[in-house]
Parts: structure tokens; C-alpha cells; sequence
């Protein structure tokens, strides 16, 4: 197999443990699986994702959104 194909799976590899990685610490508190602002904040950021809005925007936006659901009273 060619450089190129196993330049490909690394990168492919690497986007992948990344994205468990922020999933995996988004829902989890040590052993315990948790739903709180955290989760709302990385839905607002995927939907900005989505949009194709700039990493800026998407940041802040997830951001704003954890900010408003704790001010709401989620932990």
C-alpha cells in the first residue's frame, strides 16, 4: 500500500479518538455518565459546526449556551 493511503487512515484515526475523546468527557464524571450544561454547549457548537459558521462563532456560541442553561440552574 502506498505512503499516501496510510497518510490517510492516521489522519482519519486521529479525527476519530479526537471526537471520542471530547465526547467521552463531555458526558462522563469519573465512572458516572452526567447530562448537564456541558452537553447542551456541545449540541449549540455541532449545530454552529453544522452551519459552517467560522471556529470563532462556534466557540463562543457553545460557550453561550453553557453559560445560559447554568445560569438556568443545570450543573
Amino acid at each position: 500500500m502506498s505512503l499516501w493511503f496510510w497518510i490517510r487512515v492516521a489522519g482519519t484515526l486521529t479525527i476519530g479518538l479526537l471526537a471520542s475523546l471530547t465526547v467521552a468527557n463531555t458526558v462522563a464524571t469519573g465512572q458516572v455518565l452526567s447530562l448537564d450544561s456541558r452537553v447542551g454547549a456541545l449540541i449549540v457548537a455541532a449545530i454552529a459546526l453544522r452551519l459552517k459558521a467560522p471556529f470563532l462563532v462556534v466557540v463562543i456560541a457553545g460557550a453561550a449556551a453553557a453559560a445560559g442553561l447554568r445560569l438556568l440552574g443545570l450543573p
